[in-house]
């Protein structure tokens, strides 16, 4: 398999796991409930699926599980996170998440991101790991909005992607996702 193809592969891996999220939590469902407040700001408890973990406030329960992926959430779902990893593309992560970004529009109608793609620093990583941010807007009727925010992180040590996939009906975080950077356990 050339470099292209399997860029091409995990950009739709990439964006048919960001519909998942979409589909599996709810979001049309949860979004007619309206706005409401984000938790309070409380100490986080480090969430695992395979060998990825990321931290989320602890009251915050599973919602779907899998053997490669895992959603956690609020009491109400108006916050959830859903957390992957797969081996490390030959691609630069910025080609995948700027491919993910084009292709936004054709999960939802109206889907739009929402500035550009953000660097976040990787503390505590190796040479190599990187960090990136896109921040999207999901249309959801009577003019309202489900926030997404897909983390994804570089592991080169542990040659792996790892990807957070956060949402919020109402706008506003429990904790700043892009803070909340995942990680693999593998190293």
């Amino acid at each position: 398999m050339n470099t292209r193809t399997r860029t091409h592969a995990r950009t739709r891996w990439a964006i048919a796991l960001l519909a998942a999220v979409l589909t599996a939590v709810g979001i049309a469902r949860v979004a007619q409930r309206g706005p409401g407040t984000a938790e309070s700001r409380t100490p986080l408890a480090t969430r695992v699926v395979a060998d990825a973990t990321v931290d989320t406030p602890p009251t915050w329960r599973a919602l779907a599980r899998t053997r490669d992926h895992a959603t956690w959430g609020d009491r109400g779902q108006r916050h959830t996170v859903t957390l992957a990893a797969l081996d490390a593309s030959e691609a630069p992560l910025t080609t995948i998440v700027r491919d993910l970004a084009t292709q936004a529009a054709t999960l939802a109608p109206g889907t739009r991101v929402v500035g550009g793609i953000e660097s976040r620093d990787v503390r505590r990583g190796a040479r190599g790991d990187s960090a990136l941010l896109l921040r999207l807007q999901v249309p959801r009727g009577r003019g309202r909005v489900v926030h997404v925010v897909q983390v994804w992180r570089r592991d080169t040590r542990a040659a792996r992607d790892v990807v957070a996939t956060w949402t919020s009906t109402d706008g506003s975080w429990p904790a700043d996702p892009g803070e909340l950077l995942p990680s693999s356990r593998l190293r």
